[in-house]
């Protein structure tokens, strides 16, 4: 629904209910001991230079929040509102911030945020025993969001969030953003404990996607960042990371999601098992150099897994690399596993039209991959960096 100016009745609450939309393209008027509501799920959108007159509330459901908050597992939240109402301890009795420059350090970079303290717009928390529904009351964000970004110092990602009470589209947000180069949501349908590092990560770029995932909680990604999302993203230099109102979409604000495709020639390949895997992704592209490329380059965002599995290029872990449409040379995997055992190398989607030739110098074998094509294979625990090649067979 989309209509001028609105003013509600008195004592009375206009809920904008899931997978619905508002926009207000005027003024909002909120009467005496009336409300306005935004369920988990719907959006609400108004703009720069109209007047909101009271405040709205905006719920999220967390994951694995519940009315005790007895459940340990972490979620990445952001506010959805310009308020100093919203304190840290509301999203749960464990709450986290991340600094980048600190991450060489034993915490990780993470720190404990003491109660009594607001919650800043633009900016992500890790938050853990959540409460089984989030309340965020305050005005609509409008205007242009900066949030400050240090020069890296570590892995070059810092913990951002989205402040509008709408969904916002990941390809603007990269075009808004060109110091940007990708961006991890944590995945916490992944979590397996009550640690900072129990979940997954779904890493993206302007070439397309990859996760860590399991037949539990499936794919979760549609190309939108929803109301209340924290994340990470991945800077090459110092600025402002920029949400703007025109990043801004109605719909795609579900917590369910589906995953997105890459638009250029690419393959994604998979380590695991059956039940869960982590996936890299590799893509040809015309305009791609043998360097990092800002947007079409992501490195691998760390974190305690069973299995990794990456490219690399100049020494350093890729989740998503993209080479020359030319580009002739083999290109190097590396993964690492906890467990001695036998796993499975999966091409789990695939967007390229050559042969694709994939190399285990281990064993000596050679595979020509087609689409769904399972290898199993049998692994020490460690880390290997020089077993697996693949390479485009149909370059000379």
């Amino acid at each position: 629904l989309e209509v001028n100016d609105v003013t509600t009745v008195t004592n009375l609450t206009l809920t904008i209910n899931p997978n619905h939309h508002l926009i207000i393209n005027g003024d909002l008027t909120i009467g005496s001991l009336g409300s306005v509501v935004v369920e988990s799920g719907a959006s609400l959108i108004t703009f720069d230079g109209h007047t909101t007159t009271g405040n709205i509330t905006v719920k999220r459901t967390p994951t694995f929040g519940t009315v005790d908050r007895s459940i340990g597992k972490y979620s990445i939240v952001s506010m959805p509102v310009t308020s100093t109402l919203n304190e840290t301890q509301d999203l749960g009795d464990l709450v986290y911030e991340f600094t980048e420059a600190e991450e060489n350090q034993p915490s990780g970079g993470f720190s404990l945020i003491t109660s009594g303290t607001a919650m800043e717009t633009g900016k992500g928390y890790f938050a853990a025993f959540s409460p089984a529904e989030w309340f965020f009351v305050g005005q609509p964000t409008v205007g242009t969001v900066l949030e400050p970004i240090p020069s890296p110092q570590n892995s070059g990602y810092h913990l951002v969030g989205n402040p509008y009470s709408a969904a916002i589209d990941v390809d603007e947000f990269f075009s808004d953003n060109p110091f940007a180069s990708s961006i991890a949501i944590w995945d916490d349908g992944g979590a397996t404990g009550g640690t900072k590092q129990s979940g997954a990560y779904i890493q993206v770029n302007d070439v397309g996607s990859v996760t860590a995932t399991s037949n539990l909680n499936g794919d979760s990604f549609n190309g939108v960042i929803g109301t209340a999302q924290g994340f990470f993203v991945e800077t090459i230099s110092q600025g402002n990371i920029a949400f703007t109102e025109d990043q801004r979409v109605t719909g795609s604000n579900s917590n369910d999601n589906f995953f997105r495709t890459s638009p250029v020639a690419s393959v994604k390949l998979s380590l695991g098992t059956a039940e869960s895997w982590q996936e890299t992704l590799v893509a040809w592209e015309e305009n791609a150099s043998e360097l990092f490329d800002v947007q079409k380059d992501a490195k691998l965002y760390e974190y305690e897994s069973p299995y990794k599995l990456y490219s690399i290029m100049e020494n350093q872990y890729m989740a998503i690399q993209t080479v020359g449409i030319d580009h002739s040379e083999p290109i190097l995997l590396g993964y690492e596993v906890e467990d001695t055992g036998t796993y499975q190398l999966t091409l789990r989607e695939s967007n390229f039209d050559g042969d694709l030739i994939l190399s285990d110098r281990l064993t000596n074998k050679q595979y020509y991959l087609q689409p769904g094509d399972v290898i199993e294979f049998y692994s020490n625990s460690g880390t290997f960096n020089d077993r697996v090649l693949l390479e485009n067979s149909s370059v000379i």
